[in-house]
């Protein structure tokens, strides 16, 4: 495989998510400046106008969703265990991600700099808010990060490759150091379902992931009830992906497919490159100084 072909596709993979950035920006600044109030409902709207209008553009005529779309691939039957498994593996990446959040907090404090505060707390939430983020989002989502990019970076640099990668921009996306945190360790978990099986499955479990995620804000709910439920879940989900692993490790079917992992070749694409400077450098702005 030449340089140039991974060069296009790193290309590929960066303008969709150069698109996303602008589409978005726009929208929610065309909003502000028409006399929008800077509502979580009203944004979340903006968000997904955004969205819209990228897959109206990706999905325009058959060519572009050939070249862009291919959720149908690698499609096989889950089995229900490896989906609990997904599911604790999900919980667990939220519980990490937050106490990994939580020691940079503390050491960002310890340097004396601007204490991060992020209570996140929700007093109460609209029926449209929890559809758009439990279910519409995660749909978006998945379908751009894992039935586009990492399709297209998994089918040059391999499996493993284009999990990591489109776990790494779905991280950095949020723009938020626990959510990218969060989001790029569960990313990883989402990927490996949407690469061996299909990214329906992990629709499935981005929108548990969300659903757990807005239940642990909103007041009124018990959390600490919530925190013993679903570290039960983590843990049961750690349990049974540990013997899944040592069954599939003694199959053998843990080997990459196809050519050698190219990770250097992400270098060759100046866009790419950017790309994850400027939502690092965003990521890393709002968590020093929020």
């Amino acid at each position: 495989m030449c340089g140039k072909t991974y060069k296009k596709v790193f290309d590929q993979s960066a303008d969709i998510l150069w698109a996303k950035v602008f589409l978005e920006t726009f929208i929610v600044a065309a909003y502000m400046v028409f006399g929008g109030k800077p509502e979580e409902g009203n944004l979340l709207i903006c968000t997904v106008i955004s969205w819209c209008i990228l897959y109206a553009v990706l999905f325009a005529n058959k060519k572009s969703r050939k070249q862009n779309v291919r959720i149908q691939e690698h499609c096989r039957e889950m089995p229900l265990s490896v989906f609990f498994a997904g599911m604790g593996l999900i919980v667990a990446a939220q519980f990490v991600g937050g106490w990994l959040a939580e020691g940079l907090t503390v050491l960002k404090n310890s340097l004396g700099t601007r204490v991060y505060e992020d209570s996140g707390s929700i007093p109460e939430i609209s029926f449209l808010g929890v559809l758009i983020m439990c279910v519409v989002i995660p749909v978006f989502e998945e379908i751009l990060f894992r039935g586009i990019i990492m399709k297209k970076l998994g089918g040059e640099i391999g499996m493993c490759g284009g999990v990591f990668m489109s776990a790494l921009l779905f991280g950095l996306c949020h723009l938020n150091i626990e959510q990218t945190l969060t989001a790029f360790m569960g990313g990883l978990v989402l990927g490996a379902v949407g690469w061996t099986y299909s990214v329906y499955p992990a629709i499935l479990l981005h929108i548990f992931n969300n659903c757990y995620a807005v239940l642990s804000k909103v007041e009124k709910v018990n959390q600490s009830f919530l925190e013993v439920i679903f570290a039960g879940i983590a843990v049961l989900g750690i349990f049974i992906s540990g013997i899944i692993f040592m069954r599939r490790k003694a199959e053998g079917v843990f080997q990459e497919e196809g050519e050698s992992l190219k990770w250097r070749e992400c270098f060759t694409s100046k866009r790419f490159v950017f790309l994850l400077i400027f939502l690092s450098a965003l990521t890393l702005g709002n968590f020093l100084f929020p």
